[in-house]
């Protein structure tokens, strides 16, 4: 999660892989390549997503910027402000 959206606001493509049953829900864009549980991830998978992010890595560097805009801690301790205040 935290990871993949660092990698997206900067604008790098990344390959993401579920370290636990949580991380299986987590949402991808274009750029990012989610090869599933690590219990089932094969280095041969790994090898060959990393090797497709090679040719891609310029041109989706926008598509993934712009899908993070960045304000995420704010708007946290906005919810954080409210909550102290009882709203």
């Amino acid at each position: 999660g935290r990871t993949v959206t660092e990698a997206m606001a900067m604008g790098r493509p990344v390959v993401s892989i579920a370290a636990n049953v949580r991380e299986l829900d987590h949402h991808h864009h274009r750029g990012v390549v989610y090869l599933g549980p690590h219990w089932t991830v094969t280095d041969q998978q790994i090898t060959s997503a990393v090797s497709g992010l090679l040719g891609v890595a310029t041109d989706v560097g926008a598509a993934l910027r712009s899908a993070v805009d960045g304000r995420g801690a704010q708007r946290i301790a906005r919810l954080i402000d409210l909550a102290a205040r009882g709203e």
